[in-house]
């Protein structure tokens, strides 16, 4: 069975490629991809919450679901976000992650939404907004690893986003990862 896309051809389980801010450099730019994966085992599992989340904070937009307009005329309006409006960065989760002991290499933003979009059982929009505490928004990406190269060696991308999550938060502003000192191996900036 196909399904369908929405939103200008766009399909809501295959976000575009998105620009962040380089994890050595905040003014230079870089791009990532989302994991197929993630999203299609979210989608799996019925946890749309996430997917609708990485549209709304990592994408940029509005998840192009049906009747999200109905989103933009409630009186909580959602945090619409970007990487580049990351309040920090880190590397290294200090847990196995993927095909390291120790997740050295991972790199992770953290966002500040004040309302994010969550699922909604109504049946005119699958979304609603939900307001934030003092949580962070952690995003999770896997860099490119010299293996995962093409024979040009100029890869289209220099990471793959592998999570998104929510943590309690440790400041008032910016709201970082509680005990991120604990979490992370280094603050990059």
């Amino acid at each position: 069975m196909t399904t369908l896309p929405f939103g200008n051809g766009r399909h809501w389980l295959k976000p575009p490629a998105v620009k962040a801010p380089s994890p050595e450099n905040k003014a230079e730019a870089v791009l990532y991809t989302i994991a197929d994966d993630y999203m299609y085992t979210l989608r799996a599992v019925h946890r749309l919450s996430p997917i609708f989340q990485i549209w709304a904070h990592v994408v940029g937009e509005p998840p192009p679901i049906n009747n999200i307009s109905r989103i933009e005329r409630s009186p909580v309006k959602v945090s619409v976000t970007t990487l580049s409006d990351s309040v920090a960065c880190f590397r290294g989760v200090k847990r196995p992650y993927t095909d390291e002991k120790d997740g050295s290499s991972i790199l992770i933003y953290v966002l500040n939404p004040a309302v994010t979009l969550v699922r909604d059982t109504n049946m005119v929009c699958l979304a609603k907004a939900a307001k934030l505490g003092n949580v962070a928004l952690t995003v999770q990406v896997r860099p490119v690893k010299e293996v995962d190269l093409q024979p040009d060696r100029n890869p289209l991308h220099q990471g793959v986003i592998t999570r998104l999550e929510f943590v309690p938060g440790e400041s008032t502003n910016p709201v970082l990862p509680q005990r991120h000192g604990d979490r992370y191996d280094t603050r990059l900036w």
